[in-house]
This record gives structure tokens, C-alpha cells and sequence, in this order.
């Protein structure tokens, strides 16, 4: 059954194939609001639409101040105008695109389902400690901080992903091109032919855009394979993770719960 109440949520930390997600979606028919990138550069997002950001970063920096609510009717007040703007600018767009992508979508994707929308949950991850690393080397950013944002980030893509229904994919099987259990999913949870979702896979892969790249050593050759390995976990994000990686190929219809509210 068609729904035009739908929209499409990609859900991710950053730096964990999201862009690489994006456009084979909109390679496949997907609406972003935005011309498809022919190519874009690894260190960049692609297919952020302006006024979604826009909304993220609002909401973000409304939750950044929560914990001094109780103390200060100038931060309640801050908090207020900071999300009521972004729902304005959210009800405006969401108006005019299918699907969203940017970092933060989490901390208001509830929102849209008050305004008459219905969530679809697409969740795009890759393991945390290659994830935790590009983060670093990209943005300086340290490994306490990363792993509150990865795991705050999963955790609620995981119980959006059970009320609202959807798919999670992983990079690693996303850019290996034996791996086709992630288009199954996509396919079911955003109506894309399968066949399509896996032929513009293959044909972003040719272009070079989604392969990882293997890290040089200080003389430019590839690592040694004897170079020691360090660990970097953490258990809350370890959890997560695993809980990602159990949905392989698999598609979530949405709750009975969310249906029956929905009257569908």
C-alpha cells in the first residue's frame, strides 16, 4: 500500500558509508532535494540538503543545553526557540523531499511524526573502531567523546528501528560485491528495485568512491603485517554494534503499536 506520509531517515554517526548509502539511493530514484553527485570527496558528506542540517544542528544544540534547563529560564528559553525554529524549517522541507540524511537525525526524527509524517528507518554503520579512527584523523575528535556520540547515535536508531520499522546496513557488506542480503533489506524497507539498488552498488564501486582504502606506513608502503594491533572498544558501543550486525538482510515492518496509532 502507498503511503505519501512516509519519509526515509538515514541514521548514522558520520564517517561510516552513509555517503556511499545515499547515492546508490538517489542513483535508484530516491529524493534528496539535491542534484546525485557524480563523485564527492571521502572527507565530505553528500546529499545533506541544506535545511535538514539546518534542523540537526538546532536540535543538537537544544540537547547540548538540556542538562541546565532546571536552572535557568533563559536556557529553557534558548532550548525552546532552538527547536521550535528547526520544526518550522522541518515541517517546510520535509514537505518537498523523501528522504533525509545528516549526522544527529536521531534526536529528532520523533518530531516528524507529529507533524502527520511517517518515519522509515534506515540505519548506515560501520565498525566502530575504523569509524572512531576517521573520525580522528578527520576532526581530531577523542575517543570519549566519539563513542557517547556512536553509542547515543545506535542505541536510538535501534528503538526507532523498532517502532517505526526499516533496515540497517553495514559498509563492510555494502562494498563488498559479493554482498547483496543489505539490497533485500533496502529494497523492502524503501519500495527500490533490488536489481537497481545493487547495479548503481557496483557502478559506484567501479568509480573508487566506496572502496576502503588501506592505511600506508611511515614510508608510504602498506602496513607491516607483523605491526602491533591495538584494541579500541568500548563495551556500550561494542553492544550496539552487535545488535546492528544481527539485522543483516533483514527488513522491520513497523510496530503494531505505530500502525494502530497510524490507523494503517
Amino acid at each position: 500500500m502507498s503511503d505519501d506520509r512516509l519519509r526515509y531517515f538515514i541514521i548514522n554517526s558520520g564517517r561510516c558509508g552513509s555517503s556511499l548509502l545515499a547515492a546508490i539511493l538517489a542513483d535508484s530514484g530516491a529524493d534528496f532535494g539535491l542534484p546525485v553527485p557524480a563523485d564527492w570527496s571521502q572527507d565530505e558528506g553528500a546529499l545533506e540538503h541544506p535545511d535538514i542540517d539546518y534542523v540537526s544542528r538546532q536540535f543538537r544544540r537544544a540537547a547540548y543545553l538540556l542538562p541546565r534547563k532546571r536552572s535557568s529560564l533563559l536556557v529553557k528559553y534558548q532550548i525552546d526557540i532552538r527547536q521550535s525554529r528547526a520544526k518550522k524549517r522541518a515541517r517546510q522541507v520535509l514537505s518537498q523531499v523523501s528522504y533525509a540524511k545528516t549526522d544527529n537525525l536521531d534526536l529528532w526524527t520523533w518530531h516528524v511524526t507529529k507533524m502527520g509524517y511517517h518515519p522509515r528507518i534506515i540505519v548506515s554503520y560501520r565498525d566502530f573502531a575504523a569509524t572512531a579512527r576517521s573520525f580522528f584523523i578527520l576532526r581530531g575528535l577523542h575517543f570519549h567523546h566519539f563513542a557517547e556520540n556512536y553509542s547515543r547515535t545506535y542505541e536510538n536508531a535501534l528503538m526507532m528501528l523498532d517502532v517505526y520499522g526499516g533496515c540497517a546496513v553495514g559498509f563492510e557488506e555494502m562494498v563488498n560485491p559479493n554482498e547483496t542480503a543489505w539490497a533485500d533489506a533496502l529494497s523492502q524497507a524503501t519500495g527500490l528495485p533490488r536489481d537497481r539498488l545493487l547495479h548503481h552498488r557496483d557502478e559506484r564501486l567501479k568509480e573508487g568512491g566506496g572502496r576502503p582504502r588501506e592505511t600506508p606506513g611511515p614510508d608510504g608502503a602498506a602496513p607491516a603485517a607483523n605491526r602491533p594491533k591495538i584494541v579500541l572498544e568500548s563495551p556500550r558501543a561494542a553492544a550496539v554494534e552487535a545488535q546492528l550486525r544481527r539485522l543483516k538482510g533483514c527488513y522491520l515492518p513497523p510496530s503494531a503499536q505505530i500502525r494502530r496509532k497510524w490507523g494503517i
